[in-house]
């Protein structure tokens, strides 16, 4: 997740063990980079909301600091009630990966998938639409349980991610032309629209979103 603030953020040092998390994270390289420099460059992004502190953006930045047994982190708040802001998705560009070698996967794994007709966008979180660069399109819905469909989310991106190169864009792309996004012979993963109260939740789940950032899991929100 990515944050774009049209405002100064608050700065405050947390105690860790206050935040609460909601996405996976993979620190290793972090908790070497951390080590050698000893520089912190983009503090946490934590949302208030209802007396708590929700980790929002930093996930990797965050395990890295908590495997360096720090007690305290630099954050930047927000207030997660304040209309202005709002949750939005990022989209992955997954390289070398075909609609074929995609559905295999869904099949093995027992999920449903249809032709997808990128003029009608589904509606809803339990969804993602596939679109290759030679226009074939699919579309897969998940369960509506947010945890189970968390849990798919999350294997269907650690599938990719471990065997293919990604990249984000964001969800305010025209994705009806994806050769004008990329050069690359690409997959676009279009992932769905998340609302606030969704992310709230998963705080408490033992099953987070993935976020991949930068070596990646998947990016569910950005916010504006």
């Amino acid at each position: 997740m990515s944050i774009l603030a049209r405002e100064k953020f608050e700065l405050r040092l947390l105690k860790a063990s206050d935040v609460l998390k909601c996405e996976d994270s993979g620190s290793s390289r972090l908790v070497e980079r951390f080590e050698s420099e000893k520089v912190l460059y983009n503090p946490l992004i934590v949302a208030r909301y209802d007396g708590k502190f929700i980790h929002i953006d930093g996930a990797n930045r965050f395990e890295a600091l908590k495997k360096l047994d720090c007690k305290t982190i630099l954050t930047k708040l927000v207030d997660y009630a304040d209309a202005d802001v709002q949750l939005r998705s990022w989209y992955h560009f997954v390289s070398e990966f075909t609609i074929q070698e995609l559905a295999i996967y869904l099949n093995e794994s027992g999920l449903v998938y249809h032709v997808w007709n990128m003029t009608e966008v589904p509606n809803g979180k339990n969804w993602i639409g596939v679109i290759s660069t030679n226009d074939e399109a699919i579309c897969n819905r998940f369960t509506n349980d947010l945890g189970k469909m968390l849990h798919a989310l999350s294997s269907l991106n650690r599938y990719y991610e471990s065997g293919f190169s990604y990249t984000k864009i964001d969800s305010g792309s025209d994705i009806n032309d994806i050769s004008s996004l990329s050069p690359d012979d690409v997959l676009l993963i279009v992932y769905p629209e998340f609302r606030k109260e969704d992310i709230v939740k998963t705080s408490g789940f033992n099953q987070k979103l993935q976020q991949v950032y930068p070596g990646i899991l998947s990016p569910i929100g950005c916010f504006t």
